[in-house]
């Protein structure tokens, strides 16, 4: 009895790693993983480096990304961070395939204060 005494602190340290840092690893994987496979053509994604862009295609672990206008990269399934916008498939198409919500980066910039200074020469006024 008195060995199993000893051993209980131990054990305790063991299962409070294991559901403060080990579990949430793998839940996380998981999830990734899933996120992953989901990826199709035309979904617009995050890399893990902060990039945004458009999934042009998948060719098994690589995944073909436009970031820009003619500006395509080749990256690893693994850089892919989070998708932004899933574009249905053709049997999930939207009915009405409108954009109603999305605000593309012209909006974006349309919203944006204009920051010229008095001379109107664009350096920006902090």
């Amino acid at each position: 009895m008195d060995g199993v005494a000893r051993a209980l602190p131990f054990v305790l340290v063991l299962l409070v790693v294991y559901l403060a840092f080990i579990r949430p690893i793998r839940t996380r994987a998981k999830e990734t993983a899933t996120l992953q496979s989901m990826l199709s053509p035309g979904d617009q994604i995050m890399l893990t480096s902060g990039i945004f862009g458009r999934v042009e295609s998948v060719v098994d672990d690589k995944f073909t990304v436009e970031i820009a206008p003619d500006v395509v990269v080749t990256v690893h399934r693994g850089a892919i961070g989070k998708i932004v916008r899933d574009v249905p498939d053709d049997d999930e198409a939207e009915i009405d395939g409108d954009d109603a919500g999305e605000v593309t980066a012209d909006d974006a910039a349309d919203l944006l204060p204009d920051r010229r200074d008095d001379a109107g020469n664009g350096r920006g006024v902090v």
